[in-house]
This record gives structure tokens, sequence and C-alpha cells, in this order.
């Protein structure tokens, strides 16, 4: 009885299946997985045997995308012959940590996680040195390693959607960033490290518990998006009038008592929103004439 099916198309791969060997079925119907670049697996049973599925697969796949609703326990130590591949999504990864040895796949450059139950990243992943992209959203992580500032490659970090009370100072060492996204944590304050960023273009902190921001934010010479919206911040520090290419400003849902006199210097901002930010309509009303036209209050 056929209880599996797959699709190719374009050198791609879907397959979804309750068999216990995947392999099985690519060799009885003649298909060559060696020649797919992206490989989709769901569905997997617990009782699964991956490791001919993977020995089928060769080094071929550049791109894996995984998602283990039926909660199997993926052996990523298993896809390190995997020569070529480059990026690796896993979804519903329902176990507290991700495993040391994803320090073995050196050839990723992206890498995402989401709807997971993990909790902490293991120190290991400092060796993945060819990193550019790590998402790791809606988990239950309450802890970043202080080793990720060893990513030196790394352009966009995402950790939206979690548990998160803090952030390593070591995360100031990932000059090549262009984008950080913090949002929906429970984030009381940042280090003043992020403001060694000199690289970052967007910085994304909305949904957090924070009350005041880092004074070295104006060293972030080439952000163009910062979004604080849903916070306690009281005061903004002078230093935000340096950040002179920011394009766009969210400080809406906030308690502000006041904003500094270099606040009037973000000459290029073309959006800003202060909608419930704790301010009167007459003061945002003075900022906003003197900054930008597409004002929110």
């Amino acid at each position: 009885m056929f209880l599996g099916w797959y699709i190719i198309i374009l050198n791609s791969l879907f397959f979804c299946s309750n068999y216990k060997d995947p392999s099985e079925y690519f060799e009885s119907l003649f298909l060559q997985p060696t020649v797919c670049e992206d490989i989709y697996l769901k569905y997997i049973k617990s009782n699964s045997n991956t490791s001919n599925f993977v020995q089928v697969l060769g080094n071929g796949p550049k791109r894996i995308y995984i998602n283990n609703k039926n909660g199997y326990k993926i052996n990523l130590k298993q896809f390190t012959q995997f020569t070529n591949l480059n990026q690796l999504e896993i979804t519903n990864y329902n176990f507290t940590t991700l495993p040391n040895e994803i320090n073995a796949l050196t050839t990723l450059q992206r890498l995402k996680v989401s709807n997971s139950d993990i909790t902490q990243i293991p120190e290991s992943i400092s060796e993945l040195t060819n990193l550019q992209r790590l998402r790791l959203i809606n988990t239950k992580l309450k802890k970043v390693p202080k080793s990720i500032g060893e990513l030196i490659n790394l352009q966009g970090l995402t950790l939206g959607n979690n548990e998160l009370k803090e952030v390593p100072g070591s995360i100031g060492d990932l000059t090549n960033l262009k984008g950080l996204s913090l949002d929906n944590n429970e984030l009381k304050e940042l280090p003043k490290s992020i403001g060694e960023l000199i690289n970052l273009q967007s910085l994304r902190l909305v949904n957090n518990e924070l009350k005041k921001l880092f004074e070295s934010i104006g060293e972030l010479s080439n952000l163009q998006v910062l979004e604080i919206e849903n916070n306690k911040l009281k005061k903004v520090p002078a230093s935000i009038g340096e950040l002179i290419h920011l394009k766009v400003l969210r400080l809406d849902r906030n308690e502000l008592e006041d904003l500094p006199e270099s606040f009037h210097q973000l000459s290029n901002l073309n959006f800003l929103d202060m909608t419930s930010c704790g301010l009167s309509n007459d003061q945002i009303q003075q900022v906003c004439s003197l900054i930008t036209d597409n004002c929110y209050y």
C-alpha cells in the first residue's frame, strides 16, 4: 500500500512519508537523489531509518528543509557527508538543545530553527565560521552562548519570539552584522558592545522590557532602521542624534518623559511612529515639524 509521496521539480525533491526507510523507495523507483539540490522532509516517523536515506543522497544537496512534526530526534551528524550543504531549516524540533554535532556542518551559510523547544545553543556553534544567516524563531531559548561572537561572517541574526532576558557582550564582535532582530523576548537591557556593530543597518527590539538604550547607540553610523516599539523606555540617549543615516524610527508604545535636543538632528528620517509613546501631542507635533512629514502619533 502506497503511504508516501514525492515530487521532483528542477533538481528539487519533496518527500513526505510514513515509511521506516525512505531510501528503499528512492531506489525502487529508480530515483537518483544525488542530483537533487533541494531536499524537503516532512512527517518522518520516530523509528525512521534516516541513516540509509542519508547514504542514498550522497553529497549532493545544497539545501535541506525539515518539518519534524512527528518529533523524530534528528541526528545532524549524519548530514556531515553533505559537503555542498549551505542551508538547513528545521521546524518543529521538539528537543531542548541543538546537538553539539552541529559544529560538523562547516559548509553551512544559513541555519534556521523555528517552532522548537530548544532552550539553549551549544558553544560549538562558533565553529560554523561560514555562517552568514542565523535565525532561531519561536523557541524557548533562554541563553545565547558567548561563543556566538566568533561567527565572524555573520550578516543576519534573528532571535525573535524567544525567552531571552539578556544577550552576551560578545555580540559586539559580530562586526559584519547588518541585521539584528531581538523582537518578542524579555530583555531589560542590552550590552553597550552593540555599539561596536559598525555595519549594522537594521536593529529590531520590539516587544521587550527595555527601560533604556545604551549610550553607544550613536556609534551605529550605518543604522537605517531602528524599531523599539512596545518597551518601557523613559529616555532616549542624546547620542541618537548621531544616527545621520536613520530612515525609520519606531518609538510607539513606550513611557517616554522627554526627548534629547539632538533628536532634531535626525534629518534623514522618512518614517517616525510615536503613537502612545508617553509624550503629549504638542511635544510630538513640535518634533515632527522639524524632522519628517511621515510622523504618526
